[in-house]
């Protein structure tokens, strides 16, 4: 198949996965904040996120480099996966002690450090899934892929509504969400396993297996720290309420993160095979970084415009606290979602040490400020922490890239973020005058009709596929 028709095909089945999974998610995190209130889920969401950074030191690296020795040497992939699956197993162990200890330690405690140990065991053990979708994902099995996804949130959803219709409480909650995570990891084992005979034929080698995934753990856990600190620390440093008002706000902004990067989850296993050809890595990554740029960009200032109606809409009264906060973390979409494009192309470079380093000062900077934003103004000053520390990392990030594979910068953005301030203030201005739900559906439209906009002043090119075709 060629390789632009593979892309293609990819992009299409994760596009339809990836939009249902992050449905189930949002149906999922609405549930689960709704139900419990905003005292309660300001006990879980904390939890969750200590889960979920513990998550990422149990894989350390392991599941992105399967994908990229999968995807360069095929014959070794069965190999490369059974070293994965040992060296999770040990880490399952540690991390798991050691976080409990940290939890007990430093916490608050009671039923907190309950939900930490039952979220973080389910978590855990359900790990093992990304290991085994990492060898449908080197393969490029999109199919599978994102069959597998949704069938675990399905099952997810299933766990939770359980709890809720026998009106189980918060530990409850958090052992649907353990169960699931388990049954999960099962679903993928009986879906990759076993691997045909031709990608389990070589030996992998251990040693570069292991330094390449550090190299990518170190990354990856400075990134979980980056983005899911803030929850904790503000359960820390202030109190439950505005835990559960950041977490519900960041929550919903995370689910505006798929847009753009269901075509970059496509096109990630193509970056790193044109790790060695600049020419074609240069190409991928302008038109990457102009697209993502466009699209991050127009959402940031439309949902921004509306931020308090949709947290109303989504969460209920009770989280309309979360709206500033909301809002905030709106307007650095295209932060976020720049920083990955570039740091993936860094990745298929093979710079990581540059993007560790880049990732290291971010988090620092990140957690210095929230010392001191958040004792004084609680969600609200995480989200704008979170915004000033995104802008210096990615800033870091391009200055990098502009040494090797230099795109002109402002012209690919200026644009973009023209198209999103005006769309977002427009909305912004009429949303004074109109129905909340007039101004809703009127956001529906602006932010199409501002990519309308791009493609026919020039900026955006359909042609851009092509050119950078594999």
């Amino acid at each position: 198949m060629p390789a632009l028709r593979t892309v293609v095909v990819n992009i299409g089945w994760l596009g339809a996965a990836q939009a249902v999974d992050y449905l189930l998610r949002a149906a999922i995190g609405i549930l689960v904040a709704r139900y419990l209130g905003v005292e309660q889920y300001g006990a879980f969401a904390p939890s969750l996120s200590l889960a979920l950074m513990g998550a990422v030191f149990v894989d350390l690296g392991l599941r992105i480099t399967i994908v990229r020795r999968g995807s360069a040497m095929p014959p070794t992939l069965g190999n490369t996966l059974a070293l994965a699956a040992g060296a999770k197993l040990v880490l399952v162990v540690a991390v798991y002690a050691g976080l409990l200890a940290l939890a007990a330690l430093f916490g608050p405690g009671g039923e907190e450090l309950l939900l930490t140990a039952v979220l973080a065991g389910g978590v855990f053990l359900g790990s093992f899934m990304e290991l085994l979708t990492a060898t449908l994902q080197s393969r490029e099995r999109m199919a599978a892929f994102g069959g597998l996804t949704v069938g675990f949130r399905i099952v997810l959803l299933l766990a939770v509504l359980a709890v809720v219709l026998t009106g189980g409480g918060v530990v409850a909650v958090a052992a649907g969400y353990a169960a699931a995570n388990v049954l999960g990891a099962l679903l993928a084992a009986a879906v990759a396993l076993p691997l045909p005979r031709d990608l389990k034929s070589e030996k992998a080698d251990a040693g570069g297996f292991f330094r390449e995934a550090f190299q990518f753990g170190v990354i990856g856990v400075l990134t979980a720290v980056f983005m899911q600190a803030d929850i904790v620390m503000i359960r820390l440093l202030h109190s439950r309420p505005e835990s559960g008002l950041y977490a519900a706000a960041f929550r919903l902004v995370a689910l505006l993160y798929a847009v753009p990067m269901v075509v970059q989850a496509a096109v990630v296993p193509r970056l790193y095979a044109y790790g060695k050809d600049r020419e074609r890595l240069g190409a991928a990554y302008g038109v990457l970084f102009r697209w993502s740029m466009a699209v991050s960009a127009v959402i940031s200032g439309v949902v921004a415009a509306v931020a308090p109606l949709v947290i109303e809409l989504v969460f209920g009264r009770e989280f309309a606290g979360a709206a500033p906060a909301f809002a905030v973390l709106a307007l650095g979409l295209w932060l976020h979602q720049t920083y990955y494009v570039c740091a993936d192309v860094l990745a298929a470079l093979g710079r990581l040490a540059w993007r560790a380093g880049v990732m290291a000062a971010g988090v620092a900077l990140n957690i210095g400020l929230n010392l001191f934003a958040i004792p004084a103004y609680g969600a609200i000053g995480a989200a704008w922490t979170t915004l000033v520390s995104e802008l210096f990392v990615l800033a870091l990030l391009l200055a990098a890239l502009q040494r090797v594979l230099p795109i002109p910068l402002l012209r690919y953005s200026l644009p973009a973020l023209a198209a999103g301030a005006v769309a977002g203030s427009a909305l912004f201005f009429l949303g004074s005058y109109l129905p909340a739900i007039a101004v809703l559906l009127l956001a529906g439209a602006v932010a199409p009709a501002a990519m309308g906009v791009l493609l026919a002043t020039g900026h955006l090119r359909l042609g851009d596929v092509v050119r950078a075709k594999g």
